[in-house]
């Protein structure tokens, strides 16, 4: 898996393609607003210069907005 960072999302590519992350905050991303189970992703396992060393795919917990 490589992740990019652009100007206002990430590009997350994988053996099944490449997908834009928009931010939510700064280490939890929207993959696909429409997955009702992991529409995010987030970073965690920083080393000791503040790199993600894991990559998440969220289980969302909480309630859907719709705005």
């Amino acid at each position: 898996m490589e992740v990019a960072a652009s100007s206002g999302s990430l590009l997350i590519k994988s053996e099944e393609g490449a997908t834009e992350a928009l931010p939510l905050d700064e280490r939890t991303f929207v993959v696909d607003a429409a997955d009702p189970d992991n529409p995010a992703v987030t970073f965690g396992a920083f080393d000791s210069a503040g790199r993600p060393q894991v990559l998440y795919d969220m289980l969302w917990g909480l309630p859907r907005t719709d705005g």
